[in-house]
């Protein structure tokens, strides 16, 4: 098993919930999908794995 490998298996586990009140928001740049990607983000940078995500629309 290499170093990357041991690394994933022993990641913590994330979850991500991306949540839009209103439909300005959801047009606007600060859509589910943003969000997902900046949740994403966030997680690789601390060596987060995430296993799930939970969009939450209007």
């Amino acid at each position: 098993m290499t170093k990357e490998q041991q690394n994933q298996a022993f990641a913590p586990a994330a979850l991500i919930y991306c949540r839009v009140s209103d439909r300005k928001q959801k047009t606007h740049g600060s859509g589910l999908e943003s969000q997902e990607q900046r949740c994403r983000k966030y997680a690789s940078e601390r060596g987060y794995d995430v296993e799930m995500v939970f969009p939450d629309d209007i």
